[in-house]
């Protein structure tokens, strides 16, 4: 699965972030509720009811078409998902990239 994370900024240190919600997610999820990617994204559309609108990233997936950072979780790090990563996703063959 993937998290959203709402409240991203460009300036902020993505490697810290990354690490502690590492060691918040191992420790507090099961290894199969673990999510394998995560989005960061300075907002999220809202419906008027105040609640996120999860389909449409749910729809976008590993491929927004914003400028939205996207990491995947390999060999138990974290990576981010540029071009060349998502051409081997859309393959479906993770071969060699420690899946």
């Amino acid at each position: 699965g993937m998290a959203v994370l709402v409240g991203a900024s460009k300036d902020m240190d993505v490697t810290s972030l990354l690490s502690s919600i590492t060691e918040t997610i191992t420790s507090a999820l099961p290894p199969y509720a673990r999510p394998i990617f995560i989005r960061l994204t300075p907002s999220h559309n809202l419906t008027a009811t105040l609640k996120y609108k999860k389909h449409q990233a749910r729809l976008e997936g590993y491929s927004p078409p914003s400028s939205d950072p996207v990491y995947i979780r390999l060999k138990g790090e974290w990576r981010l998902v540029d071009e060349e990563l998502r051409k081997v996703l859309d393959s479906g063959k993770l071969v060699g990239y420690g899946w």
